[in-house]
């Protein structure tokens, strides 16, 4: 009888066009929104808006992605085809150019949040996509690329705008946005393909459609410590106005904007190189680990500003600090859901775990601001370091390891 040699299945690779599309249209799209967002805060300085200003923007947009997240989610589950959902949020970045046209604050809000309900929607699109076509045992590096790609771009973006701002102001700035927000669509739209069939999405009643799903103790139990913690994770643009509140008096309101917008700048590219040092982290150590060294960072760069007196060096300290915490947390709280969830749950699971953080976004930035508003700095920081260190606490002592099976 003759024998028949079979050659060894190919295993997939993580470096796939999904990866590498989603990449290249986070980099362009956080190019686009970190140039706006280096610039709102100085910007709203120079329209006299106070902090609350900014919590607000920052907060409303927020639970608008929070919504949209969870919708996201729940439809990434269902439909057959992902794909214009995520062109589509990739698409409603350009809306930023739209604060060119401001006079008035509060449009800002209204510019914002819609952009956001694109971002929301595309974010669990995305991740599920991605889920879907790396292996479990590279998820975490996966993510920490398309993180860092991301980040990357929220390095240049910021660049650009402190070297164009003294030449031609915040309204050209704001135009000029739209171009890197093009080039993610044409990336999302070259790249990215969904090649799920409808039958292969429930070909028998699940325990989901019957409302009879059961989502495990430990993604609850991370739900809540990452919810408290979104709370107390304040805004990057927060920090850019503390720089740019301290820094005043010693350089100028324009020189003043300028560093701020720099460092910002470096706090992202510390962002990008802790994200992938992050991604390879998760997937040998787990992402709980991960998670703990950075909130536990979180919680000192919030001592720090809460405490320390104002100067470029002392910021630079705290931001790169914030780049560090920045860089651990996103990749790998997806991958703790990932990991914990069977993949046709996944969607609407990072759905929920993204309109948690949404909704705390809402609380840290009214509560930051409002407090910043009606008191001084310190008082915004210093409770935002508190809900973070129960956080912290939290997922030292309830949240359990999560690893993957090898």
């Amino acid at each position: 009888m003759e024998e028949t040699t079979q050659m060894p299945r190919r295993r997939p690779v993580w470096w796939n066009r999904t990866v590498i599309g989603f990449s290249l249209g986070s980099l362009f799209s956080d190019m686009g929104h970190e140039w706006v967002t280096s610039l709102t805060p100085g910007f709203l300085a120079l329209l006299g808006a106070p902090p609350i200003a900014l919590g607000l923007i920052e907060g409303v947009s927020g639970a608008g992605l929070s919504f949209a997240s969870l919708w996201g989610g729940r439809r990434a589950d269902k439909t057959s085809n992902r794909f214009p959902y995520v062109a589509v949020g990739y698409a409603a970045t350009v809306l930023k150019a739209l604060y060119g046209f401001v006079g008035f604050w509060p449009w800002l809000i209204l510019i914002r949040t819609v952009g956001w309900l694109g971002r929301g929607m595309r974010g669990p699109m995305r991740d599920t996509l991605i889920a879907d076509t790396v292996p479990a045992a590279a998820y975490g590096r996966a993510l920490g690329v398309r993180e860092s790609m991301d980040t990357l771009g929220a390095v240049i973006g910021p660049l650009l705008g402190a070297f164009f701002l003294a030449r031609v102001g915040y309204r050209h700035l704001f135009f000029w946005s739209a171009i890197p927000a093009i080039l993610s669509f044409l990336a999302i739209l070259v790249f990215i393909r969904d090649h799920r069939r409808k039958g292969a999405l429930r070909e028998k009643p699940s325990l989901a459609s019957a409302g009879q799903f059961a989502y495990p103790a430990r993604f609850w139990r991370l739900l809540l410590a990452d919810g408290i913690f979104s709370m107390g994770n304040v805004a990057p643009s927060f920090f850019i106005l503390a720089a740019v509140s301290g820094l005043h008096a010693a350089h100028g309101s324009l020189g003043a904007s300028v560093i701020a917008i720099v460092l910002y700048a470096w706090y992202n590219v510390v962002y990008s190189v802790f994200a992938l040092i992050a991604g390879g982290a998760t997937d040998k150590s787990g992402p709980r680990s991960v998670l703990v060294v950075g909130y536990a960072a979180c919680f000192v760069c919030l001592l720090g500003f809460a405490v320390l007196p104002p100067s470029v060096a002392v910021d630079a300290v705290l931001f790169t600090i914030a780049g560090i915490a920045a860089g651990a947390q996103d990749s790998a709280q997806k991958t703790y859901v990932r990991l914990v969830l069977p993949s046709e749950h996944r969607g609407r699971g990072m759905g929920l775990h993204a309109s948690v953080m949404g909704w705390g976004t809402l609380a840290s930035g009214i509560l930051v601001g409002g407090l910043w508003t009606i008191g001084q700095l310190s008082w915004g920081f210093g409770a935002a370091a508190v809900a973070v260190l129960a956080s912290l606490l939290l997922m030292l002592f309830a949240v359990p390891t999560a690893r993957a099976e090898l």
